[in-house]
C-alpha cells in the first residue's frame, strides 16, 4: 500500500506540473485529457490564492490523496492487477504479419471441350490438362486457381492436398466474366470468311479463354489471396515436362527470376519481331512473336499490364478484328499498334523455348514447410488518407485561410483508431507528425512519402492551370488553386496504390479525408480507442458516401462545374476492394474525358457530373454510387466502434 501512495503521489505531483506547464501532447488521448485537466485548472485557480487558502487547499489535496490511496488498495485487492496493466486497447487489432511469399502463381481451366490444337485432328479436352495440372503438386509455392468445373475443381484440390494453406481454388461462372461477355462479337467476326487457324479463330470460346486470363490475373492481385511482391501467370499446362525434366526433385519453390526489369513484364519470346508490320496482317497470318503460357511482373505493374491488354482486346474488336492473347501482344507494340493502344506498359521478352522461363524460376527445396504461411490478419477495412502540402489556401473564401498547422491538429484524431492506415504525404515534416499521432500503432500504420511531380492528378496541373486562367467561374478554392483540384484527384491515385500492395489486408477500403474527424473530441470525448468497421448497409457492388444535397441528373453537366453544385461530399467512399478499384480508374478516365472538353472541377463535381443523363453519355460508367442522405461526416463517425475497455474514467 506504501508503494501505491508513492505512485500515487508521484504521479500527482507530476500532472499538476504538467497542468502548471502544459506540454504538446503526445497522443490524442492524452490531448483529450490534458484538455480537460488545463479547464479544471483555468476554473479553478484562475486567481492567486491567499496563504491561508494554499494551507487550506494543500492540506485538502493531501487528505484526498490519503483517502483515494485506502481506496485504491482496497479496489486492487478485489481485482487483482487490474489497475496496475495497462488498458490493452490495440490487442484485438495487433497484426499477425502476413508471410510475404516469393510470387503467388496465377492459373486457370475453363472446360470448352474438346478442341483441335494447331490442327483439327489433334484434339484436347479436360483429361489431358488433368494429367499436366500434376506438376503443381510439386511447386510449393501459392497458387490462385480459377475453373467454371466442379470436377476439376475437385482434381485441383487434390493436386495440391499437401499445399492447402497456400492454395486458393476458385469456382467462376464464365457467363460473369468480362472474356466471355464478347464471345458473342468475337463470333460474329470469325463467321465473316475470317482466315482459320486451328484453334485460336475457329472457337470463339478458345478465345475468349485465353483473354479471360488477364482478368484472373486482376481478381488475384485485387484480392491478395496471398501477399507477395511478384505476381506470374502459368498456363494449367506450362510444366507439363516437369518430371522428363526434374526426375529427382519433388519440391521446389518459384522465385522471380533474377533479371526482371521492375517495370516490365517478363515473357518468352518465341518469334523474330516486325514492328513495321501491319497489326491485321498479325491476326490473319496467325504470326508468334511472345508465348502466353508465362508473364511475371511486379504488382503494380502487373495490374496496369492487364487494363492495358483488355483496353487493346475492346479496341481491336471495334475494328471488327479478333485473335488470341499472343497476336494482340504482339500487335499492341507494331507501331501502328502503338497509335491505336497507347501503351505505357512495356514487356521484356526473353528469347527461350516455350517453357523454358517457368521451368529457370523453379528452385528446389527439402523442406516443404519453410514455405507454410504464417496466415495474415485479415482487418475490417483499410484506411487511407493524405496530406500534400500546397502552402495557404482560401477555403470557401480567400479570408477563411488553411495551411499545415490546421490539418496537423485536426489529424490527431487518427491516433484513437486502432484500424490499419495507409497515410501519404509530399512533407517531410508532416510524415514525422503522423509518426507521432500513430506512435502506439505502428504495426497498423504505413506512411508513405510521395514526388508529387510522379502523380497523375499533378500531372494534369497545367492543363487544369490553363482552363483556370481564361475566364472560369471563381470558388474558393476548387477553381481558383490548381494544385487544390489536383488533391482532390490524387486521393484516387492513392487509393489505388493501398490496394494493389495491400499493405495490410481487408475486403474493404475506405477513403477518409486527413482533417475528416476533426470532431472527435466532442463526438468521442469519453472513448480512448475505436476501430472502423464497414457500415452494414453497404451494397457490396456500389461505392458508400455522403449525399450533402439533392441530385438533378438532367442538368448539363456543365452547369455542375460553373456553378460548384454539390451532390455528394468527397470526404468518405467506403466499398469492397475490387469495387473501388473499378471506381478509381472509371473516376480516372472521366476526369481526362472532362479535361479534353476544356471543363475541371475538384473531385465532387466531377462526380455529380459523371452520373448525370449527359455525364453517362461521355463517362459510361460500370460502378455506382450508394450515396447515404446525411451531415458531412456523420458516415465515418458512424463506422467507428469503441474498444472493449477503453472508456475514461
Amino acid at each position: 500500500m506504501c508503494a501505491m501512495c508513492a505512485c500515487v503521489v508521484s504521479v500527482y505531483r507530476h500532472r499538476l506540473a504538467d497542468l502548471a506547464n502544459p506540454r504538446h501532447p503526445g497522443s490524442f488521448v492524452e490531448y483529450l485529457s490534458f484538455v480537460t485537466r488545463k479547464k479544471c485548472w483555468e476554473r479553478n485557480f484562475n486567481s492567486k490564492p491567499s496563504v491561508m487558502g494554499w494551507i487550506i487547499t494543500s492540506y485538502s489535496l493531501h487528505m484526498a490523496i490519503f483517502i483515494l490511496c485506502i481506496v485504491l488498495s482496497c479496489f486492487s485487492l478485489l481485482y487483482g492487477g487490474y489497475l496496475t496493466s495497462k488498458t490493452q486497447q490495440s490487442s484485438s487489432v495487433q497484426p499477425n504479419k502476413p508471410m510475404e511469399y516469393n510470387v503467388t502463381m496465377v492459373s486457370a481451366f475453363i472446360d470448352i471441350g474438346e478442341f483441335g490444337k494447331g490442327a483439327l485432328n489433334n484434339k484436347r479436352d479436360h483429361r489431358i490438362y488433368q494429367k499436366w495440372s500434376w506438376a503443381y503438386s510439386a511447386i510449393y509455392s501459392p497458387l490462385v486457381f480459377y475453373t467454371d468445373s466442379p470436377s476439376f475443381a475437385d482434381h485441383m484440390q487434390h493436386v495440391r492436398q499437401k499445399q492447402p494453406d497456400l492454395t486458393k481454388i476458385i469456382l467462376v461462372n464464365r457467363t460473369s466474366l468480362w472474356a466471355f461477355q464478347l464471345r458473342d462479337a468475337i463470333a460474329a467476326i470469325y463467321r465473316a470468311g475470317y482466315p482459320v487457324h486451328y484453334p485460336n479463330t475457329v472457337y470463339p470460346d478458345y478465345t475468349c479463354v485465353t483473354h479471360a486470363k488477364f482478368e484472373f490475373i486482376k481478381d488475384a492481385i485485387l484480392n491478395s489471396y496471398f501477399y507477395s511482391r511478384h505476381v506470374v501467370w502459368v498456363d494449367v499446362g506450362y510444366f507439363r515436362d516437369m518430371w522428363t525434366r526434374h526426375k529427382n526433385t519433388t519440391a521446389f519453390t518459384m522465385h522471380p527470376l533474377a533479371n526482371l526489369d521492375p517495370k516490365r513484364v517478363l515473357c518468352t519470346q518465341v518469334g523474330a519481331p516486325n514492328f513495321k508490320m501491319a497489326w491485321r496482317d498479325i491476326f490473319w497470318k496467325n504470326i508468334n512473336w511472345v508465348a502466353g503460357g508465362f508473364f511475371l511482373a511486379k504488382r503494380q505493374v502487373m495490374m496496369d499490364f492487364v487494363l492495358q491488354y483488355q483496353r487493346a482486346v475492346e479496341l481491336f474488336l471495334r475494328l471488327n478484328q479478333s485473335q488470341v492473347e499472343q497476336h494482340v501482344l504482339y500487335s499492341i507494340y507494331t507501331d501502328e499498334g502503338r497509335e491505336i493502344v497507347k501503351p505505357t506498359i512495356e514487356l521484356q521478352p526473353i528469347q527461350s523455348d516455350w517453357f523454358d522461363l517457368g521451368f529457370n524460376s523453379l528452385v528446389p527445396t527439402h523442406q516443404s514447410s519453410s514455405v507454410q504461411p504464417n496466415k495474415p490478419m485479415e482487418y475490417n477495412v483499410t484506411m487511407v488518407s493524405a496530406y500534400i502540402d500546397i502552402g495557404e489556401f482560401g477555403k470557401d473564401s480567400p479570408n477563411n485561410t488553411r495551411d499545415h498547422r490546421i490539418y496537423q491538429k485536426w489529424s490527431w484524431a487518427y491516433s484513437a483508431i486502432y484500424s490499419p492506415l495507409v497515410f501519404y504525404t509530399d512533407s517531410p515534416s508532416f510524415a514525422d507528425h503522423m509518426q507521432h499521432v500513430r506512435q502506439k500503432l505502428p504495426d497498423i500504420t504505413k506512411i508513405i512519402f510521395v514526388n508529387r511531380t510522379s502523380l497523375w492528378a499533378f500531372q494534369l496541373r497545367d492543363a487544369i492551370a490553363a482552363i483556370y486562367g481564361d475566364g472560369y467561374p471563381v470558388h474558393y478554392p476548387n477553381t481558383v488553386y490548381p494544385d487544390y483540384t489536383c488533391v482532390t484527384h490524387a486521393k484516387f491515385e492513392f487509393i489505388k496504390d493501398a490496394i494493389l500492395n495491400s499493405y495490410f489486408y481487408s475486403r474493404h477500403v475506405v477513403w477518409v479525408d486527413v482533417g475528416y474527424f476533426r470532431d472527435m473530441c466532442p463526438i468521442h470525448e469519453s472513448t480512448t480507442a475505436v476501430t472502423m468497421q464497414p457500415l452494414a448497409n453497404l451494397d457490396p457492388k456500389r461505392v458508400m458516401c455522403t449525399q450533402v444535397g439533392a441530385p438533378n441528373f438532367t442538368m448539363a453537366w456543365r452547369d455542375i462545374f460553373w456553378k460548384n453544385i454539390n451532390w455528394v461530399a468527397g470526404g468518405f467512399f467506403l466499398a469492397k476492394r475490387q469495387v473501388m478499384v473499378n471506381f478509381v480508374l472509371q473516376y480516372q478516365r472521366a476526369v481526362e474525358l472532362f479535361l479534353r472538353l476544356n471543363q475541371s472541377q475538384v473531385e465532387q463535381h466531377v462526380l455529380y457530373s459523371i452520373y448525370t443523363d449527359e455525364g453517362r453519355e461521355i463517362v459510361k460508367p460500370t460502378i455506382e454510387l450508394q450515396p447515404i442522405q446525411s451531415d458531412w461526416f456523420d458516415l465515418g463517425f458512424n463506422s467507428l466502434v469503441p474498444v472493449k475497455g477503453s472508456a475514461l474514467s
